[in-house]
């Protein structure tokens, strides 16, 4: 069981096995024909939760791996993985995630993914409590030390314009 500490589960959408093959369906029905320009291979999303840690909300969802290659295209892999997870922010913190990245403070704020090899061999729950503590470090860097960093930037700015106008 993951030890949810502060975290807490607001919100989440499952999806059954019939709505994933419907879904599937529909897919396939877009894309035959036009292989070349779609692909054969992509992913669902099985179930998305939100959480909330220290007043911010972040998803993570889980997303299963298919591939018209196979007979059975929902029992293909990826990575050695037929499902894996995502971390993101909401919708409410997408601006905040802009603002962050376009001053280049931090590169993938509450995003990542257990589509690497680190991640093989774990279990769904793992991967789910590595995710976890990603977003808890992201948040905590928001909350304790992103103002101050950027105050930091902002006074080495003011220094160097400065210089610029004493000629140095």
């Amino acid at each position: 069981m993951i030890d949810m500490g502060e975290i807490m589960l607001i919100d989440q959408r499952i999806r059954s096995m019939k709505e994933v093959r419907q879904i599937l369906e529909e897919i396939r029905k877009r894309r035959e024909g036009n292989w070349d320009r779609y692909g054969k291979d992509g992913s669902i999303e099985l179930w998305r939760k939100v959480y909330v840690y220290r007043g911010v909300k972040y998803e993570i969802a889980c997303m299963k791996y298919f591939s018209f290659n196979r007979e059975d295209p929902l029992e293909a892999k990826i990575l050695d993985m037929d499902r894996y997870l995502i971390l993101k922010c909401t919708e409410d913190e997408e601006p905040i995630a802009e603002l962050i990245e376009g001053l280049n403070l931090h590169q993938e704020w509450l995003y990542a993914d257990t589509l690497h090899t680190q991640y093989i061999g774990m279990s769904l729950e793992e991967q789910e409590k590595a995710l976890h503590q990603i977003a808890k470090q992201d948040i905590d860097w928001l909350l304790d030390q992103s103002v101050a960093i950027l105050r930091q930037q902002l006074q080495k700015l003011e220094e160097m314009i400065k210089k610029l106008g004493e000629g140095k």
